[in-house]
């Protein structure tokens, strides 16, 4: 009797994960993210990732892709005495991610597609920490964001996501990830959304990965595991710029003459 109540306990539990199997791969949102692995090199002006899947016909996707936390320390500019901008003390914002981009079809944001607020921008003022001298920190946050966003590391961009005809249940879509020339290598998360009346329904996790390769890849290991020979070169670059740069000069000024 121990036996078969053991026999049968085994089954179902075989039939329960089995199921969970299942849910787990009808719950996929994504089919394929081409490139999954993007290379930085001497020409490297961005790029653009695709993403394709399928959605529940009546309900909208979002894309958020993410990189790691990091610190920055920063230097607050500020008038002295109204008169000269000069230092006016330190800022330290800590868990913040290196890039944060969001993605959403036509009218994204708008009273047709609401996204959840806590997936955007939100999510990292809540999470984030800053150590300053100014009280005003929460503006402090809001001046970094606008210096990723004119490094085009954070932002929002709508009509990214196209969506076919519905086949039953479910909508094709593909989205088109712009990615800019100033992004950083290492590992980021792909997390795409399926939203419905504002509220999340399914999340699927993906990665792709970004590598240096060539010269930048050179330089990079350059500074990092050669920091005296970085350093001399950067020296010497800069000595042959200025020398180069006042031949030039001179030579401007004597065809004038």
């Amino acid at each position: 009797m121990i036996k078969k109540s053991l026999f049968m306990a085994i089954v179902l539990a075989g039939l329960a994960w089995q199921a969970s199997g299942v849910q787990a791969a009808a719950t996929d949102l994504v089919e394929a993210i081409r490139p999954e692995t993007v290379t930085i090199d001497a020409a490297f002006n961005g790029t653009q990732v695709s993403v394709t899947g399928n959605v529940a016909a009546d309900a909208d996707v979002m894309i958020r892709v993410v990189g790691k936390t990091e610190e920055y320390k920063l230097k607050q500019k500020g008038r002295a005495l109204g008169v000269l901008w000069m230092n006016m003390g330190s800022v330290h914002i800590a868990k913040v991610p290196n890039l944060f981009l969001l993605y959403g079809p036509d009218g994204a944001g708008s009273a047709q597609t609401e996204f959840p607020p806590q997936l955007g921008m939100e999510s990292i003022r809540q999470g984030a920490e800053i150590v300053a001298q100014d009280p005003d920190k929460k503006g402090l946050l809001e001046e970094f964001f606008k210096l990723k966003q004119k490094a085009g590391l954070y932002g929002t961009m709508n009509k990214a996501i196209q969506y076919g005809a519905a086949n039953g249940a479910t909508k094709p879509f593909t989205a088109s990830l712009k990615l800019p020339s100033a992004l950083p290598q290492g590992a980021f998360d792909i997390d795409v959304f399926a939203i419905r009346n504002g509220a999340v329904m399914t999340q699927t996790v993906r990665h792709i990965e970004v590598k240096e390769v060539g010269l930048p890849a050179w330089i990079s290991e350059l500074a990092f595991q050669h920091g005296a020979i970085y350093g001399t070169l950067s020296v010497l670059i800069a000595i042959f710029a200025g020398w180069f740069t006042g031949i030039l000069f001179k030579s401007s000024k004597g065809g004038a003459h």
